[in-house]
Protein backbone atom coordinates (compact mmCIF):
# COMPACT_ATOMS: atom_id res chain seq x y z
CA UNK A 1 0.00 0.00 0.00
CA UNK A 2 2.97 2.29 0.61
CA UNK A 3 3.85 2.17 -3.10
CA UNK A 4 0.24 3.01 -4.05
CA UNK A 5 0.34 6.02 -1.74
CA UNK A 6 3.65 7.19 -3.19
CA UNK A 7 2.34 6.87 -6.76
CA UNK A 8 -0.82 8.79 -5.85
CA UNK A 9 1.19 11.53 -4.13
CA UNK A 10 2.99 12.30 -7.40
CA UNK A 11 -0.25 13.18 -9.19
CA UNK A 12 -2.34 16.23 -8.42
CA UNK A 13 -6.10 15.90 -8.55
CA UNK A 14 -8.59 18.72 -8.24
CA UNK A 15 -11.65 18.26 -6.05
CA UNK A 16 -15.01 19.44 -7.27
CA UNK A 17 -17.62 21.04 -5.05
CA UNK A 18 -19.72 17.88 -4.96
CA UNK A 19 -18.71 16.68 -1.52
CA UNK A 20 -21.92 15.97 0.38
CA UNK A 21 -21.31 16.99 3.98
CA UNK A 22 -23.54 18.93 6.40
CA UNK A 23 -20.97 21.68 6.99
CA UNK A 24 -20.71 24.58 4.52
CA UNK A 25 -17.32 24.67 2.80
CA UNK A 26 -15.36 26.44 0.10
CA UNK A 27 -12.70 24.75 -2.02
CA UNK A 28 -9.58 26.90 -2.21
CA UNK A 29 -6.59 26.35 -4.48
CA UNK A 30 -3.30 25.61 -2.72
CA UNK A 31 -1.71 28.60 -4.46
CA UNK A 32 -4.23 30.93 -2.83
CA UNK A 33 -3.34 29.58 0.62
CA UNK A 34 0.37 29.96 -0.16
CA UNK A 35 -0.23 33.58 -1.24
CA UNK A 36 -1.93 34.39 2.08
CA UNK A 37 0.98 32.94 4.05
CA UNK A 38 3.96 34.31 2.07
CA UNK A 39 5.48 36.46 4.82
CA UNK A 40 4.68 35.80 8.47
CA UNK A 41 2.51 32.89 9.59
CA UNK A 42 0.56 35.02 12.06
CA UNK A 43 -0.04 37.76 9.46
CA UNK A 44 -1.13 34.97 7.13
CA UNK A 45 -3.76 33.81 9.59
CA UNK A 46 -5.01 37.38 9.98
CA UNK A 47 -5.35 37.61 6.19
CA UNK A 48 -6.99 34.19 6.00
CA UNK A 49 -9.65 35.00 8.60
CA UNK A 50 -10.33 38.39 7.02
CA UNK A 51 -11.00 36.68 3.70
CA UNK A 52 -12.81 33.64 5.16
CA UNK A 53 -14.44 35.18 8.23
CA UNK A 54 -16.88 32.30 8.84
CA UNK A 55 -14.10 29.71 8.68
CA UNK A 56 -12.56 27.75 11.54
CA UNK A 57 -9.42 27.08 9.47
CA UNK A 58 -8.63 24.90 6.50
CA UNK A 59 -8.29 21.21 5.74
CA UNK A 60 -5.77 19.77 3.29
CA UNK A 61 -6.18 16.32 1.75
CA UNK A 62 -3.60 14.21 -0.02
CA UNK A 63 -4.38 12.03 -2.98
CA UNK A 64 -5.60 8.57 -2.02
CA UNK A 65 -3.19 5.66 -2.33
CA UNK A 66 -4.73 2.23 -2.92
CA UNK A 67 -3.51 -1.25 -2.08
CA UNK A 68 -3.13 -3.54 -5.12
CA UNK A 69 -6.38 -5.34 -4.23
CA UNK A 70 -8.25 -1.97 -4.15
CA UNK A 71 -9.82 -2.92 -0.81
CA UNK A 72 -7.58 -0.75 1.37
CA UNK A 73 -6.52 2.85 0.98
CA UNK A 74 -4.62 5.57 2.81
CA UNK A 75 -4.71 9.35 2.73
CA UNK A 76 -3.26 12.20 4.76
CA UNK A 77 -5.49 14.90 6.24
CA UNK A 78 -4.32 18.05 7.98
CA UNK A 79 -6.45 20.68 9.64
CA UNK A 80 -4.89 24.03 10.37
CA UNK A 81 -6.57 26.76 12.37
CA UNK A 82 -3.83 29.13 13.56
CA UNK A 83 -0.13 29.55 14.24
CA UNK A 84 -0.16 26.87 16.92
CA UNK A 85 -3.44 25.19 16.13
CA UNK A 86 -3.80 22.12 13.97
CA UNK A 87 -3.40 18.40 13.50
CA UNK A 88 -2.21 15.95 10.85
CA UNK A 89 -3.34 12.34 10.45
CA UNK A 90 -2.94 9.37 8.15
CA UNK A 91 -6.31 7.70 7.64
CA UNK A 92 -6.42 4.03 6.73
CA UNK A 93 -9.60 3.01 4.94
CA UNK A 94 -11.10 -0.39 4.16
CA UNK A 95 -13.77 -1.14 1.62
CA UNK A 96 -16.90 -2.72 3.07
CA UNK A 97 -19.16 -3.63 0.17
CA UNK A 98 -19.74 -0.39 -1.73
CA UNK A 99 -18.67 1.85 1.17
CA UNK A 100 -15.29 2.96 2.47
CA UNK A 101 -14.91 2.90 6.25
CA UNK A 102 -12.20 4.30 8.49
CA UNK A 103 -10.15 1.38 9.76
CA UNK A 104 -7.54 3.35 11.69
CA UNK A 105 -6.34 6.91 12.15
CA UNK A 106 -2.69 7.61 12.95
CA UNK A 107 -1.97 11.07 14.33
CA UNK A 108 1.45 12.33 13.23
CA UNK A 109 1.41 15.85 14.63
CA UNK A 110 -0.68 18.17 16.77
CA UNK A 111 -0.21 21.77 17.76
Amino acid sequence: MRDGYRRAARRCRVLSERIDIPTPYVLVDEKEIETLFTDDVFDGWDSFYKKYSDSTGFISLSNVGFAPDLKRAVLYISRECGGKCGTGDFVLLEKDGALWKVHRTVNVWVS
